[in-house]
């Protein structure tokens, strides 16, 4: 089996977590008297860009002792990787890339999902948001795939659920400096910054905003849903929500044990 997710860069607490378990889950399979066959598990980091992760696919699928890949955690490499996956025939399972189109565009019979898409995810925070009395946003969305995706569901979602998008703006995946787009969004007096993107923009976003006076609340996305963020924001991050799809783990079968089994190893 094959393991792929960004073990390095911005989104590299994510991918470990991720590795971690995945290699938890080989052990707990092989150490089973029920299993039929033993596996051994290939890790490979993607490092959260679509090149790369088109290189790492191409090299599992090229690999015949592979049978099959737990894939993904960003949507910018899940998306640039689906077509590898199908003409090379090897069958995956996307763990955390939640643009839809991963498995809905071709709907690949090699390409497959445990977790939602940020269409349920933002369905979700709209109706919760709006619920909290929050009647006006502006929206801030990475202009990759994964951003603008995010972007055009919650707006859609937010709307029907009667607040309002004051102002829409878009920023780089590598962008430092958010001063003007801030200062913009600050003049439209919004009560929530809606961000679209992943921790490393997040933080930076989050902290421009306490320096420019952006008196709003930060709501962001599962890509800002990390150990991350919370450690390079300190009190900053206190305030800002996210939302991920799923249930707590104890609810799932076999999770509470998971979580033990996961506990003991220290990892």
């Amino acid at each position: 089996m094959a393991f792929i997710g960004s073990l390095t860069g911005g989104t590299a607490a994510i991918g470990i977590g991720g590795r971690n378990s995945a290699e938890l889950a080989v052990k707990l399979r092989n150490a089973d008297p029920k299993s039929k066959y033993g596996y051994d598990l290939v890790v490979l980091d993607d490092e959260c860009k679509p090149n790369v992760a088109v290189q790492v696919a191409t090299k599992a699928g090229a690999d015949r002792s592979i049978v099959a890949s737990v894939s993904h955690y960003c949507s910018v490499a899940a998306i640039a990787a689906v077509d590898t996956y199908h003409r090379l025939g090897l069958p995956m399972v996307v763990w955390g890339a939640v643009l839809p189109d991963i498995t809905y565009r071709d709907k690949y019979p090699e390409v497959h999902r445990v977790n939602g898409t940020m269409i349920n995810q933002n369905e979700v925070a709209a109706k919760f948001m709006t619920g909290l009395g929050f009647k006006k946003w502006v929206v801030i969305h990475d202009t990759t795939d994964y951003g603008k995706g995010h972007n055009e569901y919650f707006s859609k979602y937010v709307k029907s659920n009667g607040g309002e998008i004051a102002g829409t703006f878009g920023v780089t995946a590598d962008q430092q400096d958010f001063t003007a787009d801030l200062t913009q969004a600050k003049a439209l007096s919004p009560e929530v910054i809606y961000f679209g993107g992943l921790t490393p923009i997040g933080i930076r976003l989050r902290s421009q905003m306490d320096k420019l006076g952006v008196n709003a609340v930060l709501q962001g996305t599962s890509g800002i849903k990390s150990d991350a963020y919370i450690q390079g924001l300190g009190p900053l991050a206190e305030g800002s929500l996210s939302f991920i799809d799923g249930a707590p783990i104890e609810k799932f079968p076999g999770g509470k044990f998971f979580q033990t089994e996961y506990d003991k190893a220290g990892i």
